[in-house]
Formats: structure tokens, sequence, C-alpha cells
């Protein structure tokens, strides 16, 4: 309507500024055609370009709503992902539970500053892995506290087939860390790489800072290696789909070859501007 109006009153302008009135602009007929042309043009530009912002509104709308159900996806998924966590801590906690205090039943009997040494282990695991069950995040120092009172459980079942170290730095216990991934590593490698084994095994439990903001988290074990570790398939795909469920491409697992024997579970993290 502008584009019209605009191509009428300009011809009927220039007619009055180069001296002729109305009546002879709508009485002459080249006049009167040229005012129909531009009126014309400025018609099929205004519908030309009623098109193209109706077009590109759509196209707007059709992008947020795409972005909003992505969105709605990935929460979804990652709610489903974190509810199998849930329960499968569920069905893991009681098992680890009810082993652990059967083996101190016995050790009362039969060693009991060893089952005292147990029950202390048993106290500083469960004080880590209680509140992990109640929250969707923790740091890496917790996680690490947990997976390294599991081992010294582990150790005590397992005696001098099972040695293990757990080195993380002062400044990376505070950094963001996905419950129970740690533990996950751990418990993989003592179930398939050192209890397997007659003579036992290593596993070393380290953390990082590597390059360009990234957290690096490793559990490495001098067990059967990855030709042997077949069942680790369930647990590590837990994993997998938790970090892209919570980081998408920010975050990966990687499974090298230890030297010279063993595996290393990598966790690989990129902090955000707010993490350490």
């Amino acid at each position: 309507m502008a584009l019209v109006a605009g191509a009428v009153i300009g011809t009927i302008i220039s007619g009055l500024v180069i001296g002729r009135s109305l009546t002879e602009m709508v009485t002459n007929e080249p006049m009167f055609w040229g005012m129909v042309i531009f009126a014309g043009a400025g018609v099929a530009l205004g519908v030309l370009a009623a098109t193209l912002l109706v077009y590109r509104e759509q196209a707007a709308r059709a992008a947020a709503e795409v972005a909003k159900a992505d969105a709605q996806r990935h929460e979804l998924e990652k709610q489903v992902l974190e509810a199998r966590l849930k329960l499968m801590q569920a069905q893991i906690e009681p098992h680890f539970l009810f082993n652990t205090l059967a083996n101190v039943q016995h050790l009362v009997e039969s060693n009991p500053p060893l089952a005292a040494q147990t029950l202390e282990s048993l106290i500083t695991y469960l004080r880590a892995a209680l509140p992990e069950m109640r929250e969707g995040g923790t740091t890496l120092g917790r996680e690490a506290d947990m997976a390294k009172a599991y081992l010294e459980i582990q150790q005590l079942r397992m005696g001098p087939r099972l040695q293990f170290l757990v080195e993380i730095p002062g400044d990376l216990r505070a950094a963001s860390f996905p419950p129970m991934m740690l533990l996950t590593l751990v418990e993989n490698a003592i179930k398939h790489g050192i209890d397997p084994l007659q003579q036992g095994g290593e596993i070393r439990v380290r953390a990082q800072a590597a390059g360009d903001g990234v957290l690096d988290v490793s559990v490495a074990d001098t067990g059967q290696g990855l030709s042997h570790s077949a069942g680790m398939g369930i647990g590590l795909q837990n994993i997998r789909e938790r970090l892209l469920a919570l980081y998408r491409k920010s975050a990966k697992l990687v499974l090298e070859e230890n030297t010279p024997r063993g595996v290393v579970a990598r966790i690989r993290i990129e902090q955000n501007d707010g993490e350490k």
C-alpha cells in the first residue's frame, strides 16, 4: 500500500512541479497511463516484498520450532539416561553392600582388626556414595574418594593381588564431574582386568588438566587387556550415552592399550569457562 501510494503521489507531485494541474494530468492520456503503470509497479513490488517477509517469518518460526523440539528431545534423552543410571545404582549398591557386610561378618571371627579396617573403608565409601544417589552432579574429588574407598575394600578382599594408586591434583578436586562414572571404570578394571589374573595387578587413577581447558581423567590397569574385555561393553556404553547426553560433543570416553599390559580408560571433558 505504501509503494502504491508513493507511486501515485510521486507522479502527481512531479506533474505539479513542472506546471501541470491535477485535472490536466488525469485527462492527459499519456500521463494517466504513466500513473497507472507506476501504481501497478508499486503493487507488484509490494506483493513481492510482503511474500518475502512472510516467507522469512515462516522460516524463522519453523527453525525455532525445530530448535525447541531438539532441545526437548535432548532433555528427555538426558532424563531417560539418568533414570537408567539410578536404576542401575539401585541394583548394584545392595549387591556390593551385602557382599562386603558378609565378608566383615566372616572377618569378625577370623581377623577382627581386618574386619574393623573393612568397616572403616565401607563407611568412607557410603559417606561418599549416598549423596551421589540424591544429586545430579558432583565433583572429581568426591568421585575419587569414593573410588579409593571402593579399591580399599577390594584390596582387603584380594590381598596382595591388587595394588592401586589414586592421584588427583588438589586444584582439580573441585572440578565438576559426572557421578558414578569413575567408579564404573574402576569396577570394570577390577572385574575384567585384574581379578581374572592369578597374579592380580595394579590400578592407577589419575587426573590432569590437558590443553584447551580439557579435564583428562584416566583409570589404567595392568590386567588382561582389551582383547579379553568384551564384557565391559554395557558399562562403557552407558558412560558414552551419558557423556553424549550431558556434554554433546564436548566429552568422550577413549580406550587405549596400556604398556606393558592392560587397558587405559580415559574420560576427556571440555571444561566451561566457569569451571576449573
